[in-house]
């Protein structure tokens, strides 16, 4: 579970505290080692790419600004809507070359839920094929979720299941067949996504303590 505690400073000086909590550590466990956890009925659970294995809990607190003793069940907040949020909160304007992978997400800490996705989100996980009978979720190697659609393939993109968001939060039917035209659009969205991504880390990127023989 991480906290993290951020103050906006008004004209005044008057320091605001914004308290974020969320888990990031993706997804219930379940009998992992010393995992366990619940998924509230959601699909998989750790290192899964369906709800069960991706959903956390996101706790904000805002006195005089974001109501107490809400829940918000609809709306999809990612990691990288972090980042676009508490510059609009904070009044930064984020440079004219910079280009977020997510969206702002203020409007709808103030009580403003969605049922959709304008920017679409991304995962990759390498899961293994054919489906393992004893993890039947964790066969998924891509998914993107876009509007009020979901889309999940495997790594060879030979087979993928679709569901909406909106209507189906639990993920239980698999509109595929029925969509095949959005199953075609969100899978050119993947590919164009997956050309985007580097064969492997650039620059001085890993800290220096991975350097370090274990135990020091």
């Amino acid at each position: 579970m991480i906290c993290g505690e951020l103050f906006l400073v008004g004209a005044s000086g008057l320091r605001k505290p914004l308290t974020l909590h969320y888990d990031t550590a993706t997804g219930a466990g379940w009998g992992i080692g010393a995992a366990k956890g619940i998924t509230g009925g959601r699909k998989g659970y750790k290192s899964a790419l369906f709800k069960g294995g991706i959903g956390v809990p996101f706790i904000a607190r805002w006195p005089g600004k974001i109501a107490t003793g809400k829940v918000d069940k609809t709306s999809t907040i990612s990691a990288v809507d972090l980042l676009p949020t508490f510059c609009e909160l904070a009044g930064a304007k984020l440079p004219d070359n910079y280009h977020p992978d997510g969206v702002s997400q203020a409007a709808t800490l103030f009580g403003n839920r969605t049922t959709t996705r304008s920017k679409p989100l991304f995962w990759k996980m390498q899961s293994p094929w054919p489906v393992p009978k004893s993890r039947p979720h964790h066969w998924v190697s891509y998914a993107i979720v876009h509007e009020n659609w979901k889309l999940l393939t495997n790594r060879d993109a030979t087979y993928s299941e679709l569901c909406d968001n909106t209507d189906d939060p639990y993920e239980k039917a698999d509109l595929s067949k029925e969509k095949p035209e959005v199953v075609t659009q969100l899978m050119h969205q993947i590919d164009d996504w997956k050309a985007t991504l580097p064969e492997s880390p650039s620059g001085d990127v890993f800290s220096s303590e991975r350097s370090q023989p274990a135990g020091n």
